[in-house]
């Protein structure tokens, strides 16, 4: 088992115990950008989740970010996702 793998295993453990943040990073670390992006739009950290999607370059995970931005009136993340594309 790779240790990418292994840390997928952690973050679902982590999130199962309610551990959001700590679960979002784990995530991270195994290169599962579309899970840590979700818990921390979840966690309410859009900061990280936009830092993330861009880190990542998937566009799919920065739409998230947009929409979540939009449905709670947050333009500046908005115009920054603009930025980006």
């Amino acid at each position: 088992m790779s240790c990418k793998a292994i840390l997928r295993q952690v973050g679902r453990e982590l999130e199962k115990q309610g551990n959001i943040c700590n679960s979002a990073e784990v995530y991270s670390k195994a290169g599962d950008y579309e899970n840590a992006i979700r818990l921390y739009i979840l966690d309410g950290k859009i900061d990280l989740a936009l830092n993330l999607s861009i880190k990542s370059n998937d566009l799919i995970s920065a739409k998230k970010v947009a929409k979540y931005s939009l449905e709670h009136n947050w333009i500046y993340i908005v115009a920054m996702f603009s930025l980006m594309t």
